[in-house]
């Protein structure tokens, strides 16, 4: 009964003491970013989602025709001001390429815009991940990198 009584003290001094070193992350400063002014993000939405319509070999499998439209919509009426490309990414993974509802279809940013995404605090787990068989892997993981391996 004390060992038990014990392990159940250390563990809730230990989990008191790591919540010490807990902080919620920053979301990333648009500013650092380009930011495009409302016409030019309606613009390259409407592409994308021609592009999607025309080449997508099975954009309404997953998720009906009328469903898509709505997300399309709902993306749209979130254009509503000049922002960053870190924003306009994030309105079109939540509300067009996860509603596909296809682990093929990804939007994958510049090489510039991504190493520098990489290298800040994000309101995400900050790793990629994919699923092989009944494991799960991490595929790329977009914390700061260690200073020690510099």
């Amino acid at each position: 009964m004390k060992i038990i009584l014990r392990k159940s003290l250390f563990t809730t001094i230990l989990v008191l003491c790591l919540f010490n070193y807990c902080k919620s992350q920053d979301l990333p400063n648009p500013d650092s970013f380009h930011v495009c002014n409302v016409n030019q993000l309606v613009s390259d939405f409407i592409y994308l989602k021609a592009l999607l319509e025309k080449a997508h070999p099975s954009l309404y499998r997953y998720t009906p025709k009328d469903s898509m439209d709505h997300y399309f919509d709902l993306a749209l009426s979130k254009l509503d001001h000049p922002m960053g490309q870190i924003e306009f990414w994030q309105i079109l993974q939540s509300n067009i390429i996860s509603n596909i509802r296809c682990g093929h279809t990804t939007l994958t940013p510049g090489k510039a815009f991504f190493d520098e995404y990489t290298h800040i605090d994000h309101p995400i787990i900050p790793f990629f991940i994919y699923i092989k068989g009944d494991r799960i892997f991490v595929r790329d993981y977009l914390g700061k990198k260690d200073s020690s391996s510099i």
